[in-house]
């Protein structure tokens, strides 16, 4: 939820500092523990992004703020979403 809120923030922020990114390690070594192999790699994108902007070529960053939202929104744990209880079933009981 951590790792999702600061990727909000930062992709809703009009400008952002190079020196910035470096909150997204904090989110990303949180991410580490329950990381998949897909999502380490994604990591590891987002650390070439993140030099790439010191660099003056912003776009990569996006890219990988977006992806890591996908990311995090595909991991999620569904069952735990407002609205749904945890093992029930999505079929209307038959009475």
């Amino acid at each position: 939820v951590l790792a999702a809120g600061l990727l909000g923030s930062f992709l809703a922020t009009p400008y952002l500092h190079p020196y910035d990114l470096a909150v997204l390690l904090v989110a990303a070594w949180l991410q580490l523990e329950s990381a998949s192999p897909l999502m380490i790699a994604w990591l590891l994108f987002g650390a070439v992004a993140a030099e790439l902007v010191g660099a003056g070529i912003p776009y990569p960053v996006i890219v990988f703020e977006l992806g890591w939202l996908g990311l995090l929104w595909l991991g999620a744990d569904r069952a735990s979403w407002p609205g749904r209880v945890a093992g029930a079933r999505s079929s209307p009981r038959s009475g």
